[in-house]
């Protein structure tokens, strides 16, 4: 049955990402900077 989301837009009319996506961007980024400091030689802590 699909899901009724109420969604919430600033005033430049650009949709405000819900928590599951912020979580998900943030994950997104942190794995690129993982891989940067790995590609230069720093093994990143976890």
């Amino acid at each position: 049955m699909p899901q009724k989301v109420l969604t919430w837009y600033n005033q430049q009319g650009d949709r405000y990402l819900t928590a599951e996506e912020r979580e998900q961007r943030e994950r997104q980024r942190a794995d690129r900077l993982a891989a940067q400091l790995k590609a230069a030689g720093i093994e990143p802590e976890v």
